[in-house]
């Protein structure tokens, strides 16, 4: 993933149009070079008919992130006209990314421990656990 420690962040919101807000931020974070490394941002939305659709920046990670987000939605189905994002990025922007992530309904943060698929998985657990409980499981 690069020479800089990444972050991932999982966030969810009651609305599309609020998770698109924050994807937007974002996004802008990375055009702007705020965010210096990210390994992508994806925003996976529920329109009113339930109907699941997913778009991102940087394209890295796309597939692994859209994949695993489109797998929770199955799992645990995002209500309609509700929203998420996904994003792994560099921890220098940490704070960045925090000022502007402010429409969600729940966030959890994770650091990517190692290289590999397997690092990632382990963070993106760990982040939907802080984002669903609200604290990381004993030892994280």
């Amino acid at each position: 993933m690069g020479d800089l420690e990444m972050d991932v962040l999982i966030a969810s919101y009651s609305s599309s149009r609020a998770a698109r807000r924050d994807y937007e931020a974002l996004a802008r974070l990375r055009r702007d070079g705020v965010i210096h490394e990210s390994n992508g941002i994806v925003l996976v939305t529920s329109d009113e008919s339930a109907n699941v659709s997913a778009e991102e920046t940087d394209g890295g990670l796309r597939r692994a992130l859209v994949g695993r987000s489109m797998k929770r939605s199955v799992r645990d189905p995002l209500p309609p006209g509700s929203g998420s994002i996904v994003a792994v990025f560099d921890r220098l922007a940490r704070s960045a990314v925090d000022a502007v992530v402010t429409h969600h309904v729940s966030k959890g943060y994770a650091p990517v421990v190692g290289d590999g698929d397997g690092a990632l998985d382990a963070a993106l657990d760990a982040a939907e656990r802080v984002a669903t409980t609200g604290s990381p499981a004993p030892g994280d």
